[in-house]
């Protein structure tokens, strides 16, 4: 009965550690986000002085910017790698108006922070779905127009055979 005491001694702490743990490694969560929120904030601001001042960044700056061997740094820093400023870009361009917000821009960077290693790979498979879309309506345009040409010969062949049909009727007529 006492090591049955001293057991649940052992498991009542041993819980409460997982819990305390748990609660710090929130803590320590949400404390990474705000700080990763005030320095893409920071990044946005720097690279959108740049610009026009319109609270947007366009594509051709984007890339002019991110392309610094100093920006690619602050971006790695925060656990965001990239070979290529365009596809990074159109990865945050969710509404593909060659410009974003900070709101584009903070959150897209956050979403792909999870798998950064991946920007390339998401660029690559955006650009096949799209072609395999207009390669789909590519391809039921033809069908469609095929099946039309098709509708014309078969109508044609059947107005060939009436006509032939009447033109027996008729030789009949004449025949012995």
């Amino acid at each position: 009965a006492v090591l049955n005491v001293i057991n649940a001694i052992f498991v009542n702490d041993a819980m409460e550690s997982t819990r305390t743990d748990h609660d710090l490694r929130m803590q320590g969560e949400l404390e990474e986000t705000r700080l990763m929120l005030e320095r893409l904030t920071a990044i946005f601001d720097k690279i959108e002085s740049e610009g026009t001042g319109t609270g947007e960044i366009s594509d051709r700056l984007f890339v002019e910017q991110v392309e610094r061997e100093e920006m690619k740094m602050q971006f790695a820093l925060l656990g965001l790698y990239y070979t290529d400023g365009l596809n990074f870009f159109r990865l945050l361009d969710v509404d593909a108006n060659k410009s974003v917000g900070i709101d584009q821009f903070v959150m897209g960077c956050l979403r792909l922070k999870g798998g950064s290693l991946l920007i390339d790979t998401n660029i690559l498979i955006e650009d096949t779905r799209a072609l395999v879309l207009t390669t789909s309506r590519a391809h039921q345009n033809a069908i469609d127009s095929i099946g039309k040409e098709l509708k014309g010969v078969c109508d044609k062949l059947c107005e060939l055979e009436r006509d032939k049909q009447e033109r027996n009727k008729k030789l009949r007529r004449f025949a012995p």
